[in-house]
């Protein structure tokens, strides 16, 4: 009976547990990797620049081989920064408002709200499609 109780509360506790993940608003921060491109710099800023006025992306500043746009949805806002050049493109964390940011000693975010995650694996895969028509 003893042991049937046990596995009953440890069953009852991973549901517990397991539920209340479910309704979580946050997950492990995206950290996308290198889009690797053999195009000139300036195409690499061009499709940048077409993919981040496709999400609805603003940049905010520019410098040769970088760009820092911002995403606003209502409260949430996003910052990242786009490095291109030398054979690649990066998508890099600034900051962030009202996405439930955990910071991190190493990078960026420990844990975000999961919409961070999903305006950004957007910008990556379009990135990617983009360099990829291009090759």
């Amino acid at each position: 009976m003893a042991r049937t109780s046990h596995a009953l509360g440890f069953a009852l506790a991973a549901i517990l547990v397991y539920g209340g993940a479910v309704g979580c608003n946050t997950a492990a921060m995206l950290h996308p990797p290198i889009v690797y491109s053999n195009l000139p710099p300036a195409d690499d800023r061009q499709l940048i620049l077409e993919t981040l006025a496709r999400f609805e992306w603003r940049v905010e500043s520019e410098e040769p081989g970088a760009i820092v746009a911002r995403y606003d949805k209502g409260r949430h806002i996003a910052r990242v920064r786009l490095s291109y050049g030398n054979g690649g493109i990066h998508i890099g964390y600034v900051d962030s408002q009202d996405l439930s940011c955990v910071p991190s000693e190493v990078a960026g975010c420990s844990s975000i709200n999961k919409a961070y995650n999903r305006w950004v694996n957007n910008l990556y895969r379009e990135i990617d499609v983009r360099v990829a028509a291009r090759r």
